[in-house]
């Protein structure tokens, strides 16, 4: 029903997309070519995309690595997905995204602990980005600190105002903590950035209706 049930998952997807984009460089083609095999569902072939990559393009060698990564999470291949992020990583230490695909493999490994202290190398890295604090986010969740969890929603969108998957996951986290209106006002930000957002109309019908059960108490 929300987003916050799948909050790993949708970090890694998150941080795939950022890896995936074009910036002008030789290797244009090849990475149109590995978000339309991803897209399609076809990760072994964006796997070899990306090794094509790291042959030829020294310079995307870390990014085509850690994508690598995050193909091998979205195939349930976590122990795979912590290998290729280390080698993202020794390729360039400063590649944040790689240490986010680390997390979310220990995270899915049942490993929070180390998850956590990825994501907080991924935060110290790129301080600016939403990406690391959601993930902060999604892993205080599965902890069960609601209180955490939402703190850290807030500083993603904070951080960005148009990443759609924070206010969702805040909007969840607002309605669990009883606050119906600042959940449907988060859910209004989801759907004024996508109109078409099935699961949050969803969300905001059933948020509704706990408003209104709560006011008939």
């Amino acid at each position: 029903m929300k987003r916050a049930l799948a909050a790993l998952a949708a970090t890694a997807c998150v941080a795939a997309a950022a890896q995936g984009t074009v910036d002008g460089t030789p290797s244009d083609a090849l990475w149109k070519q590995e978000r339309a095999l991803e897209d399609a569902g076809r990760f072994k072939g964006a796997i070899d995309v990306c090794l094509a990559i790291v042959r030829r393009d020294p310079a995307h060698q870390a990014r085509a690595l850690s994508t690598i990564a995050g193909l091998q999470g979205r195939q349930g291949r976590y122990r795979d997905e912590i290998d290729w992020a280390r080698r993202a990583l020794a390729a360039d230490p400063a590649y944040f995204e790689a240490e986010i695909n680390l997390g979310t493999a220990q995270a899915q490994l049942g490993r929070l602990d180390l998850a956590q202290a990825a994501y907080e190398r991924a935060q110290a890295l790129a301080p600016r980005s939403p990406l690391p604090v959601y993930s902060l986010g999604a892993l205080a969740e599965i902890r069960g600190d609601v209180a955490a969890a939402t703190g850290s929603y807030e500083r993603a969108v904070a951080l960005d105002p148009a990443f759609e998957s924070g206010w969702f996951n805040l909007a969840a986290m607002q309605a669990r903590a009883g606050r119906f209106d600042d959940a449907l006002a988060s859910l209004d930000k989801v759907l004024a950035l996508d109109p078409r957002a099935e699961d949050a109309k969803a969300m905001r019908r059933h948020v509704q209706a706990d408003k209104a059960a709560a006011a008939r108490r």
